[in-house]
């Protein structure tokens, strides 16, 4: 019998493992396919709809095994937060200015929300949390090293909102949207780089780094240009040595300024002369003049539409039709006001303080721990860099339905989850002994839980 109980017990282990891991896999694919907008790359593969097949699929499958209890949710204030959000969102369909569009927004909403069910779905460890964020990193460098040799080539730069700026790809494509990706992925490259050995990693990341610095460059986008000095003023709020940093910083800025273009100087020193647009320049569409305009435009539509908002991704069209302006919000907090009303408003706040209390009680194990140069504490220093930086950059961009707060809420919620069960898992399992100094040592188990 006791063999016999073993031997289901080894069965249990491996299904769960093998469950996990294509879990793990799937994450991965999706990972790549989504962000690297491969449908659109490849015609074939955007003719059979491969994203939408990949996350479909994928998500199936998590589901299927949480209604069939394989997987237990886990209790975390995200997940309501999360909820509650998308609940938010979704009532303002009824009551929205333009209903259609906002039923395709709620839809795009959702989509982008699947990268978190994923995340917390595929991670149940340290090593493949590590593998996520390398697939995560380089799938992003392909972004922006692919448009940085388009550059180089002068190709995809046009003339767009007064000065010639570099283009993407796919939901990319804009040069905000370029531009934002990489200045709020930054992060994540710098504090993987500090958690590398290999000198041969450390400068393969610099590298890209600095590949990233230049593509903002050439996208001429001031909400990247925010995002990458929000990302300096992080470096010195989280470094312990204060006074190294600030020279490094200061050192690094003389650079960067030194071989920036003319044009990028110009336009990043027009965020101080707001004055200078306050008519807009050219057809304006991203002049500071119209930026006052569009603060002014959002708070006469939040006042008409203080419960629910005009509806999700509304704000175009009404701003459009009331107020002769077609243009977005180009602010994801006036975009939140005007668009979810006092409802969705709370709830985002609601969201961002869940993630934020995930990410706390991660500094709080890492330092009751001395875990202070492990992997998982620079990537809790990244993710809290990266929320940061998207809550700036909002601040220039319409950010609200974005997945960024998405990877930071999943990734949260599984660096809180993988330092939770480290106790756990020395307590579960047998104690040996050291051949060389004969002291007792947890032998730690491999395989992590399967929540969710």
């Amino acid at each position: 019998m006791a063999a016999e109980y073993k031997d289901s017990t080894s069965l249990t282990v491996k299904t769960e493992n093998n469950i996990n891991n294509f879990f793990y896999y799937g994450l991965l694919a999706y990972t790549v396919i989504f962000f690297s907008q491969i449908g659109g790359r490849i015609p074939i593969l955007g003719a059979v709809r491969v994203e939408l097949l990949s996350g479909s699929f994928l998500l199936f499958c998590i589901f299927y095994k949480i209604f069939n209890r394989e997987f237990e949710v886990e209790t975390n204030p995200v997940n309501k937060a999360a909820f509650f959000f998308l609940s938010a969102c979704f009532i303002t369909i009824p009551f929205a200015y333009y209903k259609s569009y906002s039923i395709e927004i709620f839809i795009r909403l959702l989509k982008f929300f699947a990268i978190y069910i994923m995340i917390v779905a595929g991670i149940q460890s340290e090593k493949q949390l590590k593998g996520f964020i390398w697939i995560y990193v380089l799938v992003v460098a392909y972004i922006f090293t692919d448009a940085f040799s388009y550059a180089i080539r002068g190709m995809h730069i046009r003339y767009n909102s007064g000065a010639m700026r570099l283009f993407g790809f796919g939901i990319f494509a804009h040069p905000n949207g370029l531009g934002g990706l990489i200045a709020g992925s930054l992060p994540f490259f710098y504090y993987l780089m500090k958690s590398q050995r290999a000198w041969l990693k450390k400068s393969f990341l610099v590298v890209l780094i600095l590949i990233g610095l230049r593509t903002i460059m050439y996208t001429n986008s001031r909400t990247a240009f925010v995002g990458v000095v929000a990302f300096g003023l992080c470096l010195f709020l989280f470094s312990k040595k204060k006074l190294r940093m600030i020279a490094f910083i200061i050192i690094s800025g003389i650079l960067v300024w030194h071989f920036a273009p003319s044009e990028t100087k110009e336009r990043f020193l027009s965020l101080k002369e707001a004055n200078r647009y306050v008519q807009g320049t050219d057809d304006g569409s991203d002049a500071m003049g119209n930026r006052i305009q569009l603060i002014k435009n959002s708070f006469k539509i939040f006042l008409r539409y203080p419960i629910t908002g005009a509806g999700v991704g509304n704000f175009f069209t009404i701003n459009g039709h009331e107020n002769d302006m077609w243009l977005p919000a180009h602010n994801q907090y006036l975009q939140m006001l005007s668009e979810t009303g006092i409802i969705g408003s709370f709830a985002f706040i609601f969201l961002i303080v869940a993630i934020s209390r995930n990410l706390n009680e991660s500094f709080r194990i890492i330092y009751e721990k001395k875990m202070e140069d492990s992997f998982l504490h620079y990537l809790t220093i990244s993710v809290s860099v990266f929320l940061l930086l998207r809550l700036v950059i909002g601040l220039f961009g319409d950010e609200l339905y974005d997945n960024c707060w998405w990877i930071a809420g999943g990734l949260s919620l599984v660096i809180v989850r993988i330092l939770s069960n480290y106790d756990d898992r020395i307590s579960d399992n047998s104690i040996v002994c050291d051949s060389k100094d004969k002291q007792p040592v947890a032998q730690i188990n491999t395989v992590g839980n399967n929540n969710v």
